[in-house]
C-alpha cells in the first residue's frame, strides 16, 4: 500500500416498453404494488424495448466483464444500434420476479425469520477469512439464513435514511468494489476496524468479481454494527436488470439452488440512498451530476431538496431520471485546452495563474450522449457551474476504472474514485480517499489517499483484532 497526498487540490495524480401495453397485461393488484416501486413513473419518456432478437449480445463469459465500460464499447465496434438495444434492454419493464420482490420481506415469513445468528461471531468470522495462494477464499461464511438476516436489518436503516445522506468530516471514500472480497478486508485493514472515522461507500458491490455475496454481506453487516460511521450508496450494478447479467445472479443461484436470496438483496439495494453531501461542502454519487441539477435554484438546501424528492424503493430506471444520472453518468475527459501546463521558460506560478483564469473563463454547460448507451458525460463547465451553484468544493464519484485507482479532472473539481485493485485482469492500483480535518480551527482542503497495489497478496485476515 502506498500513500499519497493531494494538498488543497494542488495537484492531480496522473492516471488519467410501451407502457400502455405493458400495464394492459398487468392485474390490478400488481398495478398498485408496481406504483409503489416506482415502475408508474415518468412513462412518457420510457422507451420501447426492441424484440429479444435485435437486443445486443454484450459477450462470451470471459469479456462480458468490462462491456460497459465505455472504451470497450469503442474497441469492440459498438454500433450507435447496438448501444440503444442495450440501453433498452436496462430501461425495459419488469419481470414477473421483479413485480413479485416487493412483497417478499413481507410474504416470505419463513426466510425471514432471524434465529440463531451473532452477528459478533459472523464479524468476526469475516475478519479471520483466510485465501490460498491463488487468491481465492478457503471456506465461505455467508450462509442463506445470514443474507437474509442482514438484509433485513439493513434495510429498515436504509429506509429511515434519505436519498442525499449528510456527513460530517473525517470520512473514508471507498469506489468500486465489485465482488472482490479480499482487498475489501485489505481496505478495511489500512482503515482500521472497528471504523472511528466515517466510511462512505459509493457504489457497485456485486459483479465481476468471484465473491459479491461476502462483500455485500460485509458492507450490510458494518451499516448494522455501526450505523452512524458505515454509509452505503447506490451503484448502477445495484439494480437488477445489471446485476442479473453480469454475475450476481449467478453467484446466487450457483451457492443456494434458488434466487430468493437474490430477490431479497436487490429488493434492499432499492432502498439504498443515491448521493451525499459532506460537510456541506463535497457532493458524492456513484455515476455522475444531472443536467437536472442546473436547472434548480441555486443553493444546497435546493439540491436537498431536490435529491431528497427522488421515491424509494425504486428499481426501473428511465433514460431522463435524476437517479439514473447519478447511477451512470462520467464527466469528459480534460482536453489540453482545460489544463494549463508550465512550459520549460514560465515559472509555475505563471501555470497557476493561467489555470486560475482558465477556470474563470466559464464556457456552455454540455451533456452529451453516453457511450455506454444510458446516462450522460457532462463537460467540465457543467461541473464548473453544479459547483458553483451549490458553494461546494468538488464532486466525488466512482464508476470508472482509474490507473491509478485515483484521478483529478475539470480543474480539481471532478474526483474518480475506483477502489477494486487488478479489476477484471487490469493492472490497475486501488484507492481510497480520506477527507480530513488537518487543524481544529479551520477546514484545511486535503485529501490523503490510500493505493492499493494489483499485485500485492493483500492477506487475508485483519490485524491488530
Amino acid at each position: 500500500m502506498r500513500e499519497l497526498y493531494i494538498h488543497r487540490y494542488g495537484q492531480s495524480v496522473d492516471a488519467t416498453l410501451s407502457m400502455s401495453r405493458f400495464l394492459a397485461k398487468v392485474h390490478t393488484p400488481q398495478k398498485s404494488r408496481l406504483h409503489s416501486l416506482g415502475y408508474i413513473e415518468h412513462c412518457t419518456n420510457r422507451p420501447i424495448a426492441m424484440p429479444q432478437a435485435q437486443q445486443t449480445k454484450m459477450g462470451k463469459a470471459g469479456n462480458i466483464g468490462n462491456a460497459l465500460d465505455p472504451r470497450v464499447f469503442e474497441a469492440d465496434g459498438k454500433t450507435p444500434t447496438e448501444r440503444v438495444s442495450y440501453r433498452n434492454s436496462i430501461l425495459s419493464m419488469p419481470s414477473q420476479e421483479e413485480i413479485d420482490r416487493v412483497s417478499l420481506f413481507d410474504d416470505c415469513s419463513q426466510p425471514m425469520s432471524m434465529i440463531d445468528i451473532d452477528l459478533t461471531d459472523v464479524e468476526h468470522q469475516i475478519l479471520h477469512s483466510e485465501f490460498d495462494q491463488q487468491g481465492n477464499l478457503k471456506a465461505s461464511f455467508v450462509t442463506e439464513q445470514l443474507c437474509y438476516t442482514v438484509a433485513k436489518l439493513s434495510r429498515d436503516h436504509f429506509r429511515r435514511e434519505p436519498a442525499l445522506l449528510e456527513i460530517g468530516r473525517p470520512t473514508f471514500i471507498v469506489g468500486d468494489l465489485h465482488g472482490q472480497f479480499r482487498d475489501l478486508l485489505r481496505i478495511l485493514d489500512a482503515l482500521g476496524y472497528p471504523p472511528t472515522d466515517s466510511v462512505l461507500f459509493l457504489g457497485d458491490y456485486v459483479d465481476r468479481g468471484q465473491c459479491s455475496l461476502e462483500v455485500i454481506v460485509t458492507l450490510l453487516l458494518m451499516k448494522i454494527r455501526y450505523p452512524d460511521r458505515v454509509y452505503i450508496l447506490r451503484g448502477n450494478h445495484e439494480v437488477a436488470k445489471v446485476n442479473k447479467r453480469y454475475g450476481f445472479k449467478n453467484e446466487c443461484l450457483n451457492r443456494f439452488n434458488h434466487l430468493n436470496v437474490y430477490t431479497i438483496f436487490n429488493r434492499v439495494f432499492d432502498y439504498l440512498p443515491v448521493a451525499a453531501l459532506i460537510d456541506s461542502q463535497f457532493f458524492c454519487c456513484h455515476g455522475g451530476i444531472s443536467e437536472v441539477l442546473l436547472r434548480q435554484q441555486p443553493g444546497v438546501e435546493n439540491l436537498k431538496r431536490v435529491v431528497n424528492a427522488i421515491r424509494r424503493p425504486f428499481s426501473s430506471l428511465s433514460h431522463r431520471d435524476l437517479e439514473t444520472d447519478l447511477l451512470w453518468s462520467d464527466p469528459m475527459e480534460d482536453t489540453p485546452e482545460m489544463v494549463e501546463k508550465p512550459t520549460k521558460d514560465q515559472p509555475k506560478q505563471k501555470s497557476a495563474q493561467g489555470q486560475q483564469q482558465k477556470k474563470t473563463s466559464r464556457g456552455k454547460p454540455v451533456f452529451s450522449a453516453s457511450s455506454r448507451g444510458i446516462g450522460y458525460k457532462f463537460n467540465s463547465d457543467a461541473t464548473d457551474q453544479f459547483v458553483r451553484r451549490n458553494s461546494l468544493k468538488a464532486v466525488i464519484r466512482a464508476h470508472q476504472v482509474m490507473k491509478m485507482g485515483l484521478s483529478v479532472q475539470h480543474n480539481m473539481q471532478c474526483i474518480t474514485v475506483f477502489s477494486a485493485p487488478g479489476y477484471f485482469n487490469n493492472k490497475n492500483y486501488g484507492a481510497v480517499a480520506y477527507l480530513m480535518k488537518m487543524d481544529n480551527s479551520e477546514l484545511v482542503e486535503s485529501i490523503r489517499v490510500l493505493q492499493f497495489s494489483p499485485n500485492s497478496c493483500g492477506g487475508g485476515g485483519m490485524k491488530g483484532q
